[in-house]
């Protein structure tokens, strides 16, 4: 009976355990976590233990200073980036930032382009850094892939501010037609935060942003 019951254990914790990464954009970091459920219901029976999770990239820019963070203040938003059952796996909106630092596996080239590219990449990894906490990690790997293949000339942080502000029109356009609209402000507003006032754009995307506000429902 006892064999029984321990080999009926061993199989739930092997078939049952669940383990994942999450990221904090505030800190900066990823955690794993990691608790076991009924296999095929999903009904968690152990609760969940988290701890730290190290990666290469992130603890060398988090280190280096070129993103903020504060390790006195705990951040309680954190963003599923994987998490792998027995039997799957699964990918949540920060496995866009995971994948793209993991290219490279652990000669990744992000590491090198930070040394190569001085005082561009204290502009770069704060904007990274900023579309994590608006939550749009799914344009990091295009953002990423655009600055690495841009000529690294004086004219490529005005490049990587145009690119920017295209890519949060477009997507604020798009919160826009399914009736976000205060999210479509705030990316709105985020646009215009990379170009200059005198900007043939500038003016358009304030317009459209105040029409934005102007049609949001009373609350």
């Amino acid at each position: 009976m006892l064999v029984a019951t321990l080999l009926c254990v061993g199989v739930l914790v092997r078939l049952g355990t669940v383990t994942g990464l999450e990221f904090s954009p505030r800190e900066f970091r990823f955690r794993q976590f990691r608790y076991v459920e009924f296999p095929l219901l999903r009904l968690q029976i152990t609760r969940i233990t988290r701890g730290v999770a190290s990666h290469h990239d992130v603890d060398f820019l988090r280190n280096d200073g070129y993103v903020s963070s504060n390790p006195e203040l705990h951040s309680q938003n954190w963003d599923l980036a994987t998490v792998d059952r027995w039997n799957s796996s699964a990918h949540g909106d920060a496995s866009f930032l995971y994948r793209a630092l993991e290219a490279g596996g652990s000669e990744s080239p992000w590491r090198k382009w930070t040394a190569d590219h001085g005082e561009l990449a204290w502009e770069l990894w704060p904007e990274v850094q900023r579309l994590a906490e608006l939550r749009l990690y799914e344009l990091i790997p295009s953002f990423l892939e655009f600055a690495a293949s841009a000529a690294p000339d004086e004219s490529l942080v005005w490049k990587i501010a145009d690119y920017l502000a295209e890519q949060l029109v477009t997507r604020a356009e798009v919160l826009e037609k399914l009736d976000q609209r205060a999210q479509a402000a705030e990316l709105f507003d985020e646009a215009l935060r990379h170009l200059a006032d005198d900007d043939p754009r500038t003016q358009q995307i304030r317009s459209r942003r105040a029409s934005t506000t102007d049609s949001a429902p009373a609350t």
